[in-house]
């Protein structure tokens, strides 16, 4: 059975972090990032730079992604 893809914006917080590793164990993750300092691959997490702000960019980054989840606490 095929691994669904989820992306995660807000991937680089601390608990962004830890939601991106424990949905690792379970489905391939496209964390979203700002910051191209962030960007590191490994074969269930891969890395995207984006601006949310741009529905460009945004909706280049969620191409192949089966399920989205936007953290963010404010």
């Amino acid at each position: 059975m095929k691994r669904e893809t989820i992306a995660v914006a807000g991937a680089t917080g601390f608990i962004g972090r830890h939601l991106v590793s424990q949905l690792s164990k379970d489905y391939n993750v496209i964390a979203l990032t700002r910051s191209k300092q962030n960007i590191r691959c490994s074969k269930r997490i891969r890395w995207r730079k984006v601006d949310l702000f741009s529905i460009h960019e945004t909706s280049a980054a969620l191409r192949g992604v089966d399920k989205w989840y936007i953290w963010s606490i404010r």
